[in-house]
This record gives structure tokens, C-alpha cells and sequence, in this order.
């Protein structure tokens, strides 16, 4: 399910979470800000580390990688601001809280969606149970529980895949829309 185009999308991000890292590390310990941003890309780069050790699957894999990469470009901006430049840089420099507050909550939501792109690529000993949906699929929720289920095809129990095989064919049957969206796959 996973071919070296997947590992070579995730060493982007990896190394770009690096950076976030480094910078808002090096950022002076009065910006809680800055720590917490740190914190985030540390959890991010972690689970990067493990998607990268993964098999994972690659129609999700791609979106959610794209995704992560623009917001830890963004990360990386915010964390560059975070360092100690000088007085006059300082003073000129402006960083509103809610450009803190909007990079942690998009760290969070790329941290859920690489959580859940790890759960349905690999094989689980409580298979049965419905991987929800990361706040990626907002716009398409329909194509992500599409890819839940073809994950669960290939990594599921009998039981699992059966179930999966099911759900499927209903959506297909449901509307022309998803049968093509399964085609794909």
C-alpha cells in the first residue's frame, strides 16, 4: 500500500518539524507560546517518525502530508518570530495571539489526522471498531470513510473486511458518486 513516493513526501515534513522544533526551542522562556508550539511539532514529528517506519496508505497519505507540510511551514514562520533578535527587531516585530492560537489548533488537527491516516493503515487487535474521521475530511467526509473502509479491506480480520466489503457496496449502490470514488481506489 505504501511506495517510496510516500516516503519521500513524509521526509519534508519531518525535517520541517525539525525546524519548528529547533526555533521555538531556542525562543527566550518567557513565550509560553513559543513552548507550546514546541511541544505540538515534537508530538507531530513523532508520529511523522512512526508514519514513516509504517505501510501506509497512499491515496490519504498524500492529502494529509500536503496538508501537514502547510501548516508546519506555517509553524516555522510563527517559531522564527519566537527567537531573540534584539530590541529593535522586537519592538517591530508583532505576533497577535491568535496567530499562536490558530497554528496550535491547525498542529492539533494534523496531529489527529496523521494519528487516524496511522490507525486505518495498519492492522489492529480491535479491528471491529469504526476509525472515525480526521478533521481533514470536513470538506469530504464521504471519500475518507471510502478510504477507512478500503484500509480495513486490506489490514481488517475476516470479520472486518467482510463488514468493510459491505459498507462499501452500499455506498456504491447509494449514489453513482461514491461508486466512482471507489473505483478509483
Amino acid at each position: 500500500m505504501m511506495g517510496d513516493g510516500v516516503k519521500q513526501i513524509l521526509a519534508k515534513p519531518i525535517q520541517l518539524a525539525d525546524q519548528v522544533t529547533k526555533l521555538a526551542g531556542d525562543a527566550p522562556t518567557s513565550r509560553q507560546e513559543c513552548l507550546e508550539l514546541k511541544a505540538k511539532t515534537e508530538r507531530l514529528a513523532t508520529l511523522l517518525r512512526q508514519a514513516a517506519r509504517a505501510e501506509l496508505y497512499e491515496r490519504p497519505a498524500y492529502r494529509i502530508m500536503l496538508d501537514t507540510e502547510l501548516v508546519l511551514k506555517k509553524a516555522l514562520v510563527l517559531a522564527s518570530k519566537c527567537r531573540d533578535h534584539g530590541l529593535m527587531r522586537r519592538v517591530f516585530t508583532i505576533i497577535p495571539a491568535t496567530a499562536f492560537a490558530k497554528t496550535a489548533t491547525q498542529l492539533d488537527n494534523s496531529i489527529a489526522d496523521v494519528s487516524w491516516l496511522l490507525r486505518v493503515s495498519t492492522t489492529a487487535a480491535n479491528d471491529d471498531q469504526l476509525h472515525g474521521l480526521p478533521p481533514i475530511a470536513q470538506n469530504e467526509p464521504i471519500l475518507f470513510l471510502i478510504w477507512g473502509h478500503i484500509a480495513t479491506v486490506y489490514t481488517g480480520s475476516l470479520a472486518a473486511r467482510s463488514d468493510s466489503a459491505a459498507a462499501l457496496a452500499s455506498l456504491a449502490h447509494d449514489n453513482l458518486h461514491y461508486a466512482k470514488d471507489e473505483s478509483k481506489e
